[in-house]
């Protein structure tokens, strides 16, 4: 199950990340895309990336996976800036380790339904939208 971080090992364990050059990855699109936080500030967190900009949104919440000292980690961020090549997002309010799985949950898309015919009745649910709260 996953653990949360407290404040003081989370600000440890991000400064290090930076400091070692630690790749993340940003879950975006259908796609994981490779970062690395180049600034910590108390606002939140600056990531130099290299990924195409369509994906990214203002005021949208992504998440983000890293590996540090072997022990998968993730935390979702709310992002606050997009730029060329980098994107700056706040300062996540939790930061887990000892994930459940190896792989993020990946939101379905909005336009997914699922219908069931039968002989009696056909049954039809429109795709479900949900925000799980740990990684």
């Amino acid at each position: 199950m996953a653990t949360n971080l407290k404040r003081i090992e989370k600000e440890f364990i991000l400064g290090s990340a930076r400091d070692d050059h630690v790749p993340f990855l940003l879950i975006a699109g259908s796609g994981e895309w490779p970062c690395h936080i180049s600034a910590i500030s108390s606002e939140g967190l600056s990531f130099s990336h290299a990924m195409p900009l369509r994906l990214l949104r203002r005021s949208q919440v992504y998440e983000f996976r890293f590996v540090y000292r072997e022990q998968p980690m993730a935390f979702r961020a709310r992002i606050l800036e997009v730029k060329d090549s980098s994107v700056t997002t706040e300062m996540p309010e939790a930061v887990y380790k000892n994930l459940g799985r190896r792989y993020s949950r990946r939101a379905p898309p909005t336009e997914l339904g699922v219908s069931f015919p039968s002989k009696a009745t056909a049954i039809s649910s429109p795709s479900p939208r949900r925000e799980s709260s740990s990684p």
